[in-house]
């Protein structure tokens, strides 16, 4: 269901990008079901979907362990501010917060530098940019084959006449 769900953004959110919010609205649901076939295009949809997911995931984890160190970090730093503005200062206290604060910082370091979370990111982005572009390509092959936006359009405009019919 999340795969489902995801294609289903995903879909809207390319459809909403090219023609707008009723374009976006098809193409989720196009998304959405095609995700649901065992047919090529279902692959290419939960594909996108999963990978769309899994550096979401990714993403989410790295963010969580970036965000603690940042705020151990500052509670250290403030937690210096105030023992060293105090008027009994103690010299080992300081040391030892200094030395926290110091291994925090090195380890937010090491975070960056192990996981280059920047990079991580822009090639997370690269592929998932590659899964859409394929998808949206076979969603034109598809849409040429069955003509599913002529479909889709009928469709609409056969609701929007019934709903007039029926205002009058």
């Amino acid at each position: 269901e999340t795969i489902e769900f995801t294609a289903g953004l995903i879909g809207g959110a390319v459809g909403f990008a090219v023609g707008g919010p009723v374009l976006g609205a098809i193409t989720a649901a196009m998304a959405n079901y095609a995700s649901k076939t065992d047919k090529e295009i279902g692959e290419v949809v939960q594909a996108v979907s999963k990978s769309s997911i899994e550096v979401y995931n990714y993403l989410a984890t790295l963010d969580a362990k970036y965000e603690v160190l940042i705020k151990a970090q500052k509670s250290l730093e403030d937690a210096l501010e105030k023992v060293k503005s105090s008027d009994k200062v103690d010299p080992e206290t300081v040391k030892k917060v200094e030395t926290a604060l110091a291994s925090t910082t090195s380890k937010i370091k090491e975070i960056n530098t192990e996981y280059d979370i920047v990079g991580a990111g822009q090639t997370a982005l690269g592929v998932i940019g590659d899964l859409v572009e394929k998808a949206v390509k076979k969603a034109g092959e598809l849409n040429e084959e069955y003509k599913l936006t002529d479909k889709a359009q009928d469709a609409l405009k056969g609701a929007v006449d019934k709903a007039k019919a029926a205002a009058k």
